[in-house]
């Protein structure tokens, strides 16, 4: 029996929101920026291979969602789907997620 191969795809949001933690944090420290941008992209990659490891968060969203801390202070938003991991969202764990996950994703 053949495995499908896992793999992940980013929302137009969760790019943006990338986009726009890279660009804040270059602006102070373009290397530091570099380094987070790698670290959440090497996130993206545990996920696909332990998609389960993420966990809920009922107190920030009653949708199917799991959440996968990225340090300093970032959290991916995603889901499990048949052969992929759909990440819906990077933020800053400080903003009110819970009112951003209200919205169209």
């Amino acid at each position: 029996m053949k495995h499908k191969k896992q793999h992940y795809l980013l929302t137009e949001q969760a790019e943006q929101d990338i986009t726009d933690i890279e660009a804040y944090i270059a602006e102070h420290n373009q290397a530091a920026a570099e380094r987070l941008v790698d670290r959440i992209f090497k996130a993206f990659e545990l996920l696909v291979e332990h998609p389960d490891s993420g966990h809920t968060r009922t107190d920030l969203t009653d949708r199917d969602v799991l959440f996968w801390p990225v340090k300093p202070r970032f959290l991916v938003i995603y889901t499990r789907q048949d052969t992929s991991v759909l990440i819906i969202r990077v933020l800053p764990s400080d903003r009110d997620i819970a009112n951003i996950l209200l919205s169209k994703v």
